[in-house]
């Protein structure tokens, strides 16, 4: 599938429609497309140029993707380890080291502020399995910038964050 990219806005035009045939949408403040049928993603982007900056490390994990089951690899955001999927370009990382990412994307984001969108709080109800324990994961209201839903794993003190949400949090209105 081919993209169209206004790099001075972010806007992307995707497909019109997936490999399979059936209609991909866009959700409202991200990048990416989702097949309404087959539920495979689509980026206009690398990883390595995607808007959460995962740079991937060539390192399996032990664990799976809690949104699509596909095998976790290592990478990284600035100097911190993360396990991200490649299939839908969530990642999970400890919570300890949730806080120091944010705080180094907002510092580094130098583009214009994003006009606050609402949260999608249908997210709430949707509850991914912590890789490392399978136990279902906690959704939560982020009350940082951003307006986003993070999946958190108490007893592991795991978050999982889908792909864009990190984005999200960066370009938020407020102090950087």
């Amino acid at each position: 599938m081919e993209a169209e990219t206004d790099s001075n806005t972010m806007n992307v035009t995707s497909p019109q429609a997936c490999d399979c045939g059936a209609a991909i949408s866009v959700a409202t403040g991200y990048t990416h497309a989702v097949c309404n049928s087959c539920q495979s993603f689509w980026f206009p982007t690398s990883i390595e140029q995607s808007e959460d900056q995962i740079v991937p490390q060539n390192r399996a994990t032990p664990f799976s993707c809690p949104r699509c089951s596909v095998d976790l690899e290592v990478g990284k955001i600035g100097n911190t380890e993360v396990c991200f999927c490649t299939s839908c370009r969530g990642f999970v990382v400890d919570l300890e080291s949730l806080g120091g990412i944010i705080q180094m994307r907002r510092t580094m984001y130098e583009g214009p502020d994003d006009k606050p969108t609402p949260a999608n709080f249908c997210e709430l109800n949707v509850h991914g399995t912590c890789p490392a324990c399978f136990a279902k994961m906690e959704a939560h209201h982020y009350c940082g910038p951003g307006n986003i839903v993070l999946d958190t794993c108490n007893g592991c003190k795991l978050a999982w964050l889908d792909h864009g949400e990190l984005s999200k949090i960066a370009r938020a209105p407020g102090q950087r």
